[in-house]
């Protein structure tokens, strides 16, 4: 069970990395688009929010491989 949401955060890791920005901002009602409105520059706000986009997504890979890690290592 472990490694099944250990798989999910990976794979959703990368889908939130290799999504584009605006298909994010149109189902995001959080902090991405807080980013991208509080810009003055449309293409700035991208910017941000890809950022932003890239560092949770980061991060949700980061917990997928090492759950991934410990899980495999305490077999």
């Amino acid at each position: 069970m472990n490694l099944i949401v250990a798989i999910g955060f990976l794979v959703g890791g990368l889908v939130v990395i290799f999504t584009p920005t605006e298909t994010l901002l149109r189902n995001d009602y959080g902090a991405g688009k807080l980013f991208y409105k509080l810009e003055k520059n449309e293409d700035d706000g991208l910017k941000y929010a890809r950022r932003f986009y890239n560092k949770l997504g980061g991060a949700l890979v980061f917990v997928g491989v090492f759950g991934i890690f410990f899980t495999v290592v305490s077999w």
